[in-house]
């Protein structure tokens, strides 16, 4: 399998197997993760398919939704792997590329040229001239073309014949075979004769080591990593989806759903009943992390802690330590996130079906000590049957058993104020979410906005939530006041699950839901 650097006269491309890459993320994540454990050939072909599907480097760069990477510079990452490969014509091209971005930071491009130049093979000092009077050089040798006629020889000046004298006798030798004449043809062109010097024999050259330039030539002590042009017109091999290829105990897999930042969700069956599933398999470099692979199967076991009408039932509470995937409910229908996209504001008592049924879910997650982290319209599916809470995949159980992180968890347009500074975050986490996600179904946009996500999370920190009358003039009072309540920067100042579902359930009798036929779509 080859992957491609950018095209034009800088293309190239990495010929060795390779996992199946479809984001720059993954890609990007897994060269790290690879440079870390020291397999600088798999960081390689790893940071040059990143390269491929992104190739513009950059800080915050966004992934997927709202997700981003702190730093994204690849062009750096590769010189590293390919500088520890030994490779320092592609490390010098890497480091080009990045010079000519303009982007990734400087200083530390300066210092792998350092380190460049410093591994560089040193000149041999040149030879001493030879005491010994030089050699002469050649006279010209005449080359003839094939089947031209042997010129005449030129007189020669010879000194006066001193007189007779003995002749050694000459030594034999066979004259070489001539070609036999071919039949005669079409005449040819005159033949040409062209006079070729023979270069004076040299000084033999030192014997340091050469560095194989020219491409970005990654031919490195045996390891199969090579590097060649390609046309900037050929298009880059289109990679097969593995995970469609092979089965998932009894779920045989179909198609690919969606393609997020830890896992890959397909839509599959049951290969005896014929039920629809969903499966969500996470991506390779994450399931090589012991901390990942912990979540992961916390999240799968939470599936027997989470029975609710409104949450998404997971089928395998107990994946394989050697082969993680989760197998859930199909739910068929849309996220809220693209009926909003689609519908702008919702009628009120759409919207207050909706916030009832997301409230009741997450009080029982809460009863149950779980908090999701992640709470957001992408997480909502929406059917005739209602609104489904999913994706539980950064929940954190409340027992003081999760792992300690330092790293922000969630989506920035629904993170708490706290979440930033501390991502051990309790209930009150989800309540804002849903504070904000309420704020958007009446108003039809979201509540913070920014051009970059920390702009977004410093919003959610300094900027108070607009009121929601000043959008939607006619929306009820008592659910403008819970969206505000909720929206508050200090955790202990927001309403508890209990005082959100009697504010919603007030809501019951106009609540509405399924809304009319053809608002959902098919």
């Amino acid at each position: 399998m080859t992957w491609m650097l950018p095209s034009g006269p800088l293309a190239i491309l990495v010929a060795v197997a390779a996992p199946a890459w479809f984001t720059f993320h993954t890609a990007y994540q897994d060269g790290l993760e690879a440079q870390k454990r020291g397999d600088y050939a798999l960081a390689a072909k790893a940071f040059a398919r990143a390269i491929e599907l992104e190739p513009t480097p950059g800080r915050q760069v966004k992934t997927y939704g709202l997700n981003f990477i702190p730093s994204y510079f690849p062009y750096l990452r590769l010189a590293e792997a390919l500088l520890a490969l030994g490779d320092g014509a592609g490390a010098e091209r890497a480091l080009g590329l990045s010079e000519r971005f303009g982007i990734e930071p400087g200083p530390e491009r300066e210092v792998l040229r350092k380190r460049l130049h410093a591994a560089a093979p040193k000149p041999a000092p040149p030879a001493a001239p030879p005491e010994t009077a030089p050699a002469a050089v050649p006279p010209p040798v005449t080359v003839r073309a094939p089947g031209a006629p042997a010129p005449e020889r030129p007189a020669e000046a010879r000194p006066p014949d001193p007189g007779p004298r003995e002749t050694p006798p000459r030594e034999s030798r066979p004259e070489p075979a001539r070609p036999t004449p071919r039949a005669p043809q079409e005449p040819s062109p005159a033949p040409v004769i062209r006079t070729v010097p023979v270069p004076a024999p040299s000084a033999p050259s030192g014997s340091g080591r050469r560095w194989v330039l020219g491409g970005l030539g990654l031919a490195a002590l045996g390891l199969g990593l090579a590097l060649r042009r390609r046309p900037a017109a050929a298009p880059p091999p289109v990679a097969a989806d593995p995970n469609l290829a092979r089965s998932f105990g009894p779920y045989r897999p179909l198609r690919l759903l969606g393609d997020g930042g830890c896992a890959s969700a397909y839509l599959g069956v049951h290969r005896d009943t014929g039920a629809p599933v969903a499966l969500k398999v996470p991506h390779r470099h994450l399931a090589q992390d012991p901390q990942f692979r912990a979540r992961f199967r916390r999240e799968a076991a939470l599936g027997g802690r989470l029975h609710h009408p409104h949450i998404v039932p997971i089928l395998t509470p107990e994946p394989s330590e050697e082969d993680l995937w989760i197998a859930m409910t199909f739910i068929e229908g849309t996220t809220l996130e693209a009926f909003l996209r689609d519908r702008g504001a919702l009628p009120v008592p759409w919207a207050a079906a909706i916030a009832i049924h997301v409230a009741e879910a997450i009080a029982h997650a809460h009863a149950q000590q779980v908090v999701h982290r992640d709470l957001k319209p992408a997480n909502i599916m929406l059917n005739a049957a209602g609104a489904w809470v999913m994706d539980f995949g950064v929940a954190r159980v409340l027992d003081g058993t999760a792992t300690s992180s330092t790293m922000f968890i969630g989506t920035p347009s629904y993170a708490a104020p706290e979440c930033l500074a501390n991502p051990q975050v309790g209930p009150e986490a989800d309540g804002y979410a849903l504070g904000l996600i309420l704020f958007e179904m009446l108003t039809g946009r979201q509540a913070f906005s920014g051009s970059s996500a920390f702009q977004i999370l410093e919003a959610h920190r300094t900027q108070p939530l607009p009121e929601v009358r000043s959008l939607r003039p006619d929306a009820p009072g008592a659910l403008c006041d819970l969206a505000a309540r909720l929206g508050r920067k200090a955790p202990g100042e927001r309403p508890g699950d209990a005082e959100i579902l009697e504010v919603l359930r007030g809501f019951a009798p106009i609540a509405s839901w399924p809304p009319p036929a053809g608002a959902l779509p098919a």
